[in-house]
């Protein structure tokens, strides 16, 4: 854990310092985003390669589905409350 704060700390430092070099900070941002789709894509190996995942993807898939719904339900009844709280109409 303390290695990925680290890591979270020195990125910070080195990104304060690379503020004014816009063109570098274009080049990180396209290397984080092709890291993330290399993530999801080696995720989903993993995930096709777990005979016992696959065999249980309806059911996680339902569990899923309902953890989903349920939190944009909540999510709403909360904008909802606090909005009446501080007096502004919600579209929804």
């Amino acid at each position: 854990m303390w290695v990925i704060f680290v890591m979270l700390v020195l990125g910070t430092g080195v990104g304060y310092g690379l503020r004014g070099r816009r063109r570098w900070l274009v080049g990180v941002e396209w290397a984080t985003g092709a890291a993330v789709f290399a993530l999801l894509f080696l995720l989903g190996v993993s995930v096709g390669g777990n005979a016992q995942v696959m065999g249980a993807l309806a059911e996680l898939g339902t569990q899923a589905l309902g953890l989903s719904l349920a939190a944009m339900a909540g999510s709403i009844a909360a904008t909802r409350i606090v909005a009446r709280l501080i007096g502004r109409r919600v579209g929804l």
